[in-house]
């Protein structure tokens, strides 16, 4: 399994390279790394990281991006 250790998971991360490594093909996972504010880091633990990617001008459908893995 292939894995990308990413420092940060903001929503940047989420609305980019989360959808891009989703679409990249193959088995990519990502393991999310938070070193400053814990409460999105909590928030994932306590399910929810279910991610839906939804383009502000409909331009693509709806995208359910794959869980940060958590080490």
């Amino acid at each position: 399994m292939a894995r990308i250790l990413h420092l940060g998971v903001g929503n940047f991360h989420r609305a980019h390279q989360a959808w891009y490594t989703a679409h990249a093909g193959d088995d990519w996972h990502i393991t999310g790394v938070v070193m400053r504010n814990t409460t999105l880091f909590q928030a994932m633990r306590a399910g929810a990281d279910i991610i839906v990617m939804v383009h502000p001008d409909y331009q693509y459908d709806p995208t359910l991006l794959p869980e940060i893995i958590h080490p």
